[in-house]
């Protein structure tokens, strides 16, 4: 846990004071309230459900609250991120890091040169399948619009996607896996709410840990053959898991 050293004015002795969490690192924290708010959220059981359902657990939540752990939760699902360190800021800071870096060494090149002034203009792409994807959508604006991607290249692109990913995308966009992923998380919470009204609630806890090693265990040991583990790579890389 993080601690703060203070100094007493009167006193040369350094003195340690424990931070104190954040409400939403507290609510990441608890597993099991963590389970069902995420259930109720799915659910769309309404915020002062969730409030209520908090206090039971000696937790005080606001409305506020909720909405910023709900938009978190949604970003973290959508973009491959671990929800803890997303809240608590961890994911925030080494972005943050990244970036006053790269302020630093921008600083000692020349802004005019024509290597700067190009990298400008990129953007950052994580996979070739992304790639593949925006030239495949500008090219349905194509079908509309003029200034855009040849219709005949975003068909071209859609044939190469195919052939990279063996077919094994079903024409589906890392838009549309963005919102099933979202779709299975919310199908996960609901089938692990349902099991735990069958369990005692002293055991409830226990029964969440054993979820998470064994759906880890599962993981780990999935067996892939070469093609599968190709696509699990590429869609590692973009944030999505299988």
């Amino acid at each position: 846990m993080a601690r703060k050293k203070m100094r007493n004015k009167n006193d040369k002795t350094l003195k340690v004071v424990p931070e104190k969490k954040s409400i939403l690192v507290e609510l990441y924290e608890n597993k099991l309230l963590r389970t069902k708010v995420d259930n109720a959220i799915d659910e769309d059981l309404g915020y002062d459900y969730i409030i209520e359902l908090c206090k039971e657990y000696g937790l005080e939540l606001s409305k506020s609250a909720i909405s910023r752990y709900k938009t978190k939760r949604r970003e973290a699902i959508q973009n491959g991120w671990d929800l803890g360190e997303y809240i608590d800021g961890r994911k925030k800071n080494n972005v943050s890091s990244i970036e006053d870096k790269e302020v630093d060494v921008s600083s000692k090149v020349n802004p005019s040169h024509p290597f700067e002034v190009a990298k400008k203009k990129t953007q950052d792409i994580y996979d070739d399948i992304e790639v593949l994807d925006n030239i495949i959508q500008a090219g349905a604006l194509g079908l509309q619009y003029v200034d855009t991607v040849d219709p005949a290249l975003a068909i071209k692109a859609m044939e190469t996607k195919h052939k990279i990913t063996n077919g094994q995308l079903q024409g589906m966009s890392l838009i549309g896996m963005r919102e099933l992923l979202v779709k299975q998380n919310a199908r996960d919470t609901a089938i692990t709410q349902v099991i735990l009204e069958y369990i005692p609630e002293e055991k409830h806890e226990e029964v969440m840990e054993r979820l998470e090693e064994t759906e880890k265990e599962f993981y780990e040991n999935l067996d892939l053959d070469e093609e599968d583990m190709k696509l699990k790579q590429a869609l590692d890389r973009v944030g999505y898991s299988i």
